[in-house]
């Protein structure tokens, strides 16, 4: 019997490191959080504009690691069968996450947090793909300084 070479993308060490420390602070953000909500630290993490900040940039960390690494594996054509598998992932995640919280926390569950944004961002930003650099940053830019109320509350 014959093996034929399955060719594997080479990994970037730096993209994993990122990845790993945007878990760990991941991690330490929701140990915070749990802690606080149970009032075994005096801060209250969910408004705190330090903590705030933090999630934030931990969240931006993982939209941009998204980002790079849609375009890490599919940027020279897109890998169907990878692709839906990986997203087939994310959104059974975030259902979890969501259902898990509607019987925990059935008047604040998540029914959009950031696995739930990585299923939709990488749905809506497969056609950016294949799309000039500067017109993706042109839509990046129109997205991000358009007000929404909607994602502007704190229980999300």
């Amino acid at each position: 019997m014959s093996q034929t070479a399955n060719p594997k993308r080479p990994r970037l060490l730096v993209v994993d490191i990122a990845r790993g420390v945007a878990i760990i602070a991941m991690a330490i953000y929701h140990l915070s959080w749990d802690l606080s909500f149970y009032r075994f630290i005096p801060v209250d993490v969910g408004f705190d504009p330090g903590w705030v900040l933090f999630a934030r940039t931990i969240l931006s960390a993982f939209m941009f690691l998204v980002g790079v690494g849609l375009v890490l594996g599919h940027g020279d054509g897109v890998r169907w069968s990878a692709f839906w598998k990986r997203w087939g992932f994310v959104v059974g995640g975030a259902l979890i996450i969501t259902v898990s919280t509607w019987f925990t926390f059935p008047e604040s569950f998540v029914y959009f947090g950031v696995l739930h944004a990585i299923a939709a961002t990488s749905l809506l930003a497969l056609p950016f793909l294949f799309t000039p650099l500067w017109l993706t940053g042109l839509v990046a830019a129109v997205i991000i300084a358009l007000p929404c109320p909607f994602f502007f509350r704190p229980a999300l």
